[in-house]
């Protein structure tokens, strides 16, 4: 391997949010399930990729004319992740989460209130204003959430259909249940045929408000606006993203979603949740 920094050795750290080469932070311009990530470094742009397609991970780096080419980097045998942290995970809220609910603590105190009300978007969870990180989803456990360093769970406490949540702290000394939707929060208008959670074979989500609005999330989350012209789905992102995608409705159920970046385009197949 060739080297514009003067080293031939190669480090590559990769967290949940940044990848850095030999303590220099890249910038990671875009990302495809195939082709790997495309990174900027110094106004140079490199490739990234996982060069074994049989199950492993063994990464391929090379600037984009090629004169600086390396294989085979493999995981550190530690296995640790770097500052030996796990990634934040990516969580999708299902949508029948998504309202404002209320009631009372049985137990303990949350910042000198007893009185929770508990606000739910598609990607955010707030506590009496306070918002919290999410950082587990488990269809049966519910959220696990974190709030100034300090670990909640918040749980559907009805197994018989409805929705009434529970919220306590790890330690148990705050508890909540019977946290309930509030009477005066508007239903769900009727959505449109996309309105849910789809995802594809790699774990990319597109979530659909039905009323025009939603997110796609790749291990980041990118808001956009959305509009349906027969089986056609036109996609507006709010913030800068890589590609304009386009989604097909398919006569299966499921529905493709073409990325373009006018350089390497592809197409993802996404199945409702």
């Amino acid at each position: 391997i060739k080297s514009r920094y003067g080293e031939t050795a190669i480090t590559i750290e990769i967290t949940a949010d940044t990848i850095t080469v030999n303590g220099v932070e890249a910038t990671i311009t875009a990302y495809d399930a195939y082709e790997g990530f495309t990174l900027t470094i110094d106004g140079n742009v490199y490739y990234l990729m996982n060069g074994d397609y049989s199950g492993g991970v063994s990464l391929a780096f090379m600037s984009e004319d090629y004169s600086i080419i390396g294989s085979g980097f493999i995981k550190d045998s530690t296995g640790e992740e770097p500052g030996g942290e796990d990634p934040e995970p990516s969580v999708t809220i299902p949508a029948e989460y998504i309202g404002t609910f209320s009631g009372e603590l049985t137990s303990g105190t949350f910042y000198d209130e007893t009185a929770i009300e508990i606000t739910i978007t598609a990607s955010t969870i707030t506590i009496n204003g306070k918002e919290a990180t999410i950082t587990a989803y488990d269809e049966t456990e519910g959220f696990t959430l974190m709030i100034d360093d300090v670990e909640f769970y918040l749980y559907n406490m009805d197994y018989d259909g409805g929705l009434v949540l529970a919220f306590m702290s790890a330690d148990y000394e705050i508890t909540g249940l019977d946290i309930t939707k509030d009477s005066t929060s508007e239903e769900p208008v009727a959505g449109d045929a996309l309105q849910g959670t789809w995802e594809d074979d790699n774990g990319n989500v597109f979530y659909f408000d039905g009323q025009g609005a939603g997110y796609y999330n790749n291990g980041e989350s990118y808001d956009f606006t959305y509009s349906i012209n027969d089986n056609t789905v036109s996609i507006e992102f709010a913030s800068s993203f890589q590609y304009e995608v386009t989604i097909t409705i398919q006569e299966d159920g499921t529905f493709s979603a073409y990325f373009d970046d006018y350089d390497y385009p592809f197409t993802l197949i996404f199945v409702k949740q």
